[in-house]
């Protein structure tokens, strides 16, 4: 849930919370308090039929085409007069390299219609580098208070991410796997966490919408969280 206090409900803030809430959003704005109800990166609602009035905010118009990508179904966007005026094919352009397919009037100017691409998929990736490996047997435990048992011999690596780097903190009773399928063995330490086998390097997530599960919230903030200081890469 994100929280505006003393928000001005300007026009434009209006025209906002009139297309999120078509989009399936629940906004809630009492005593001058505006309340957000997120619903992570896929949870608008398309629906057949709408149309989407930006009024004279060109942020709004904007900000929404890049959200609006995968519709499966053809969504209007209209504003006012002025608004009608400026030019949108500078949006367009670039959103239909993602694959989406635009319709505008006079190939420039609202109104306009976005039909989304069904081909989108993450890009992201998070990779941890193995600092050590070893052997251990049934019976040993691994981790902050020794919540992981092992059940039979294994080998286990520890690699360079953890809390302290923004990997929120898994406790026993939240079991997370990496992007292969193993598991996340015991809790996760400040600066590592434990992963069975020898890899040098490991992807940790590369769709974060899995593990905004196991925390049970959004994945922006998964992301957020992420230390700026870990090394970014553009491939």
């Amino acid at each position: 849930v994100s929280q505006a206090k003393n928000l001005l409900m300007s026009e434009d803030v209006i025209a906002a919370i009139k297309t999120i809430r078509k989009l399936g959003i629940k906004v809630i704005y009492k005593n001058k308090i505006c309340k957000i109800f997120g619903k992570n990166i896929d949870g608008y609602q398309y629906k057949k039929n709408i149309t989407i009035n930006a009024q004279n905010s060109g942020t709004l118009g904007r900000l929404i085409l890049g959200l609006l990508v995968n519709t499966p179904y053809p969504i209007k966007l209209v504003g006012d007069k002025s608004l009608s005026k400026r030019d949108f094919k500078r949006i367009s352009d670039p959103l239909t390299k993602f694959g989406s397919k635009f319709k505008l009037k006079n190939k420039k100017y609202l109104p306009l219609t976005i039909l989304g691409s069904p081909n989108l998929k993450p890009i992201m990736s998070l990779w941890a580098e193995k600092i050590s490996c070893r052997k251990i047997v049934k019976g040993d435990r691994v981790g902050y208070g020794g919540v992981f048992q092992a059940k039979r011999n294994m080998q286990i690596s520890t690699y360079d991410i953890g809390y302290g780097d923004g990997f929120m903190r898994l406790d026993e009773y939240k079991n997370s796997k990496i992007s292969d399928g193993r598991s996340i063995i015991g809790r996760v330490s400040m600066n590592n966490l434990a992963i069975e086998g020898n890899d040098q390097e490991v992807c940790i997530f590369d769709d974060v919408k899995d593990l905004s599960r196991v925390h049970n919230t959004i994945s922006y903030e998964i992301l957020c969280r992420i230390n700026e200081n870990i090394e970014k890469r553009i491939i």
